[in-house]
């Protein structure tokens, strides 16, 4: 869980807090555990807003970018462990 706080502006709409829960979960899908199942999820709470304000010499610009802030990711993952060979 994390939140980004953006302070110190004289206008309020550009001081802003963004909650961001992540969650994973994993699992050995084998008895090696060489073979792991993940499930990733990001910005559960959906606060992570696409449009940033910023302030330069000029004033004001809103920049809105195409950005996919909630998603959840299913991740198959191999562990490779070879052992140096004995000379």
């Amino acid at each position: 869980m994390n939140l980004f706080m953006r302070r110190g502006y004289g206008d309020q709409s550009m001081n802003t807090n963004e909650w961001v829960w992540n969650a994973n979960l994993s699992r050995c899908i084998d008895k090696r555990k060489t073979w792991v199942v993940k499930l990733s999820a990001h910005d559960l709470l959906g606060q992570i807003s696409a449009v940033r304000k910023t302030i330069n010499a000029q004033g004001r610009v809103e920049t809105i970018s195409n950005t996919i802030t909630q998603n959840i990711m299913l991740h198959l993952i191999w562990k490779f462990n070879k052992q140096p060979s004995k000379k």
